[in-house]
């Protein structure tokens, strides 16, 4: 999200995509059911907090 008064970035959303090797793009409707279930849901959202800000950084340097 963009501050239109001062240019600055304010917000910003991270989605989630799973590219499967041989079944193609995965919608997140289809594996996130699965990651809650098994309970690796909890390591999946740290490492997409990771990597959104890991990206924010790049965006910045």
């Amino acid at each position: 999200r963009i501050d239109l008064a001062t240019g600055s970035c304010t917000g910003c959303e991270a989605l989630l995509r799973w590219h499967h090797p041989t079944q193609g793009m995965v919608p997140p409707g289809d594996f996130i059911p699965l990651a809650e279930m098994t309970e690796i849901i909890h390591p999946l959202s740290l490492w997409v907090i990771r990597t959104a800000l890991q990206q924010v950084r790049n965006w910045l340097d």
